[in-house]
């Protein structure tokens, strides 16, 4: 599954329902995200929480251009019933942005 631009950055969040096992949810590329936020400039950061409502792990990854801080691509498992919070920071040049953890995975049914 594909998680538009306008998810990332108008809504700031996605539920992951019936996710199979082994599957991975993909941001839309950062080219995209970057024209959906408004004015976007280098260093400006948009938060985003991604909740597994599955009964299974899901990776959750980068499309193009989309980094860890280490500038490898992203991907993050999250485990079933569980959610985690990200921010994407626009990198400098406006083609790139680096995606963050800035929680770790907590119980969405507690």
């Amino acid at each position: 599954v594909t998680i538009s631009a306008s998810a990332i950055v108008a809504t700031n969040g996605v539920m992951a329902m019936s996710r199979n096992s082994g599957q991975t949810d993909t941001t839309d590329t950062a080219t995209n995200i970057i024209a959906a936020i408004p004015l976007p400039s280098p260093g400006l950061q948009v938060d985003f929480t991604y909740m597994n409502l599955s009964s299974n792990t899901v990776t959750f990854a980068g499309g193009t251009g989309v980094v860890m801080a280490n500038q490898s691509p992203a991907s993050f498992d999250i485990p079933a019933g569980k959610g985690r919070n990200f921010r994407f920071a626009i990198n400098s040049g406006l083609t790139s942005l680096t995606m963050l953890p800035v929680s770790d995975s907590y119980n969405l049914n507690s």
